[in-house]
């Protein structure tokens, strides 16, 4: 199946993953994850499961459509239920500045179900305390409605086009006070946002996330998530810690070096459209790419510790 990227590469700014941890959540058997239910599998739980007739492998990991890999988790039924999963994300992230993100598809069918909803929640480890965000997809509009951090409330969004990949992105920031919220690159929805704490817990700590949808849904497509700790933010006097990868020149006209300690294993190159074009396993430091057209492109690099990308101009 063709591989695809979605816009949420191109925008990340230059050297942006170098300090940050991402985990990669892309429902693989190379992650441990099966064919068949998701509930059980690597710390994904069924919740608010008040539906007799559920059928648990209609939260199932498939290979019927993907943008990474071969699999992705559909969620396809509730019978008239509302239906939740979510999986503990805190050791992960914990408060630090984060970033969640996440590949989403779905199918529009109005006439057969107009009420058919899907909601994707970030909530906290307090007890009652309402979510960090989120947003709230309904099938008779197609608007993504955002949800407002602690209050519960939402904001009507922008129409999310049906039967297509988009990537949604959440950036959170105790550092900056922020939460922005992007679709495919574009920033759609900003609230001020603030992890506080006390001498007893921390207060807003990214805990969980949350997907639910109800009553009938058919087609909900989820992959390619990437839940990342971001660096820590720098005193005006540190000095930034030695980038673990660099690649140069940049902008390029026939020779990409890399230079990193670290063993590399893959390098793909992605045009401006998030379009394959390249994959090279077990590259050497120098990759010739006098061949490639001028223009922008976003080159992703794992390694045996990490995974980075970079945006660079072919000349």
């Amino acid at each position: 199946m063709k591989k695809r990227v979605l816009y949420l590469l191109a925008l990340f700014p230059v050297g942006l993953m170098l300090n940050a941890q991402t985990q990669t959540i892309s429902f693989e058997s190379s992650e441990g994850y099966n064919q068949g239910t998701i509930v059980g599998q690597n710390g994904w739980e069924l919740w608010n499961a008040n539906n007799p007739t559920l059928d648990l492998n209609s939260l199932k990991i498939t290979n019927d459509k993907a943008t990474d890999g071969i699999s992705s988790l559909a969620l396809e039924g509730g019978n008239g239920y509302s239906v939740e999963i979510r999986k503990d994300i805190s050791a992960m992230i914990g408060s630090s500045d984060s970033e969640i993100s996440f590949d989403f598809y779905y199918v529009f069918d109005f006439v057969s179900y107009p009420t058919d909803n899907f909601r994707f929640n970030i909530s906290s480890n307090t007890p009652g305390a309402l979510g960090l965000g989120g947003f709230v997809l309904t099938n008779n509009t197609k608007n993504m409605n955002w949800i407002k951090p602690y209050t519960g409330g939402t904001l009507v969004g922008s129409v999310l086009q049906p039967n297509m990949w988009h990537n949604i992105r959440f950036v959170l920031k105790n550092s900056e006070n922020s939460l922005n919220c992007y679709v495919d690159g574009e920033l759609k929805y900003s609230s001020p946002f603030v992890l506080t704490s006390n001498a007893n817990a921390v207060i807003g700590t990214v805990h969980k996330i949350n997907f639910s949808y109800a009553p009938f849904p058919r087609g909900f497509y989820i992959d390619n998530m990437k839940i990342t700790k971001l660096g820590e933010t720098l005193a005006v006097n540190e000095t930034p810690k030695e980038k673990a990868l660099k690649i140069s020149p940049n902008p390029v006209a026939d020779q990409l070096n890399i230079e990193s300690d670290e063993k590399i294993s893959l390098v793909s190159i992605f045009d401006a459209k998030g379009s394959l074009v390249r994959n090279i396993a077990e590259p050497g430091r120098n990759l010739n790419i006098s061949d490639l057209n001028s223009g922008n492109y976003i080159v992703r690099i794992k390694t045996d510790k990490s995974e980075y990308t970079q945006k660079i101009i072919k000349k």
